[in-house]
């Protein structure tokens, strides 16, 4: 083509038009350059609408702006969806006066009304495809900012929009410019990715919320560059509170949010996406738990505890530690406890989260006991406390045993094993609170074992009860100064000894035969024992 020009046409190319004539016709027709030479217009447009897949645009407002962005012209199409969830529209070749487009795109929202997010762009060809992302939305006030305040030229005002919303956010957006919407990584695992600002501006709460946010952020982003402190602690609050701590150990995911945007990877807890919002730490992530520490945030003081796998096969992951928990301690899948606050008990089970209320003091007895009441030598009889009150085990029948209610004015029919561990009980403390302790019920002599308060004889009293299952073999002294001995692998009575063979002195080849005296008596060895003897 040999583009001939004359004077009219000198005058065109001062805004950018240019006037070509063919050597074998006399047909002749216009387009336009920008400042670097390019050909822009006339044009064949494209674009393809990349919002999260659950976003439907209606219509397409397209702007022509002039070089301070200030509209010029307008005119609206209807994209169509693609697959994938995206949308695209097509316009045939027309002239464009100026390169600067400002793309309006139009959803539906909440009670009929209209959300409308603005996407600036230039044209760079006479064939251009533009790719249409949440991102641009949120820089558009910026890049109006820079251009028309800053007086930056167009494309310096991009590119610094794009870095500063990048530093901001603290991740690469990698071109999305030209990149589709993406909730998961090149290997196909889900993530936030593409989902984090609209998780900045609380699309998972409601339409209402989202456009709210959006606006303020456009405008917040708009002056410096820059997210606040409280936007970002406000979106992190949004977000954490939709997750539910699930107390069902067939549950795969212990802490799982669950709103309308469930499916787009906004499943579990995002570590770097709380590092950054709530400013934890960046070692958070290698710890058993770490506490949200911003006085923006409603969770302020609070923790988020991680919650290792258990052996259903549960995923493991971080949650947020319940307000119980944060008073009584974390209920997490490895603990087995139960605990007593505020006049109440509560349970935490293997395999379990959270903390369960317990009303039934029968569960209450057995579980802080670890027993079942029952008509057993464990278990019958038995006397525990809860809440300042005493319980005993006790039954109507084989079939029928249970915790009562210990009375304050409690009086034995009869002196049993049961009454005699209540009255020691009542006057002295639960056995569990005095183990292997000696008390005097009147003239009952007591021993506190095996969790009870028990009738026992002189010997057990004083020297304690023989029940020795080790290979060592125990010796005591009564007050009298005899000495008695409780075989070893077994023994459940004491034997009298004498004080040689209680202290250690053997009767064996070394001492076979002779006298010794201990303690103002004698002694003679033989037959590998010894054996008190007068002084004759």
């Amino acid at each position: 083509m040999n583009c001939q020009k004359n004077a009219a046409a000198l005058l065109l190319a001062m805004f950018g038009l240019m006037a070509c004539s063919s050597t074998d016709s006399d047909e002749e027709f216009l387009y336009r350059t920008d400042e670097y030479g390019n050909r822009y217009s006339p044009a064949l447009l494209s674009g393809v609408v990349e919002y999260m897949p659950t976003m439907k645009p209606e219509s397409v407002r397209i702007v022509v702006a002039d070089a301070s962005l200030n509209p010029k012209d307008s005119f609206e199409v209807s994209p169509e969806s693609r697959e994938r969830g995206s949308f695209a529209f097509s316009i045939p070749e027309q002239d464009y006066e100026y390169p600067y487009l400002k793309f309006v795109l139009v959803f539906p929202s909440e009670k009929k009304s209209k959300m409308e997010f603005s996407q600036y762009a230039r044209l760079r060809s006479q064939d251009y495809n533009v790719n249409l992302q949440f991102y641009g939305a949120l820089i558009s006030g910026r890049i109006e900012t820079l251009v028309q305040k800053e007086k930056y030229n167009f494309d310096e005002a991009e590119t610094k929009a794009y870095e500063e919303l990048e530093k901001e956010l603290g991740v690469r957006l990698d071109g999305p410019k030209y990149n589709p919407f993406s909730d998961r990584n090149y290997w196909g695992d889900p993530g936030l990715y593409d989902m984090l600002p609209y998780v900045v501006c609380r699309h998972e709460i409601s339409d209402s919320a989202f456009y709210s946010d959006y606006k303020e952020f456009r405008e917040s982003f708009a002056k410096k560059g820059t997210i606040s402190e409280y936007i970002k602690a406000r979106a992190a609050d949004a977000w954490l509170s939709t997750f539910k701590l699930q107390s069902d150990s067939t549950q795969l995911y212990p802490f799982e949010s669950k709103t309308r945007d469930t499916s787009s990877c906004l499943r579990f807890i995002d570590t770097t996406f709380f590092e950054w919002a709530y400013g934890l730490d960046a070692s958070w992530a290698n710890r058993d738990s770490v506490q949200i520490k911003n006085k923006s945030s409603e969770y302020d003081g609070r923790v988020l505890v991680y919650e290792k796998a258990n052996i259903t096969g549960t995923r493991e992951g971080w949650r947020l530690r319940t307000l119980l928990e944060d008073t009584i301690g974390t209920c997490s899948y490895s603990r087995f406890e139960l605990m007593e606050w505020n006049a109440s008990a509560y349970y935490c089970g293997i395999a379990k989260l959270g903390w369960e209320k317990l009303d039934d003091i029968d569960t209450i007895m057995n579980l802080k006991y670890y027993l079942t009441c029952r008509r057993n030598r464990d278990s019958y009889g038995f006397v525990g406390s809860f809440n300042d009150s005493l319980y005993v085990c006790s039954c109507k029948s084989d079939e029928a045993c249970g915790w009562s209610k210990v009375k304050e004015d409690y009086e034995a029919t009869e002196i049993d094993s049961l009454s005699v561990n209540v009255m020691a009980s009542i006057r002295f403390g639960v056995c569990r609170d005095h183990y292997n302790e000696k008390q005097m019920l009147d003239s009952i002599m007591l021993r506190c074992d095996g969790n009870k308060w028990r009738m026992v004889d002189s010997l057990s009293y004083y020297m304690g009860i023989c029940d020795n299952n080790s290979n060592i073999t125990d010796y005591a002294k009564m007050p009298n100064g005899d000495y008695y001995k409780c075989r070893t692998f077994g023994g459940k009575e004491w034997e009298r000894c004498t004080p040689l063979e209680a202290n250690g002195v053997p009767c064996n080849s070394d001492n076979r035969n002779t006298y010794k005296e201990y303690e103002g008596r004698n002694y003679y060895c033989s037959n590998e024992k010894w054996t008190e003897v007068t002084e004759e």
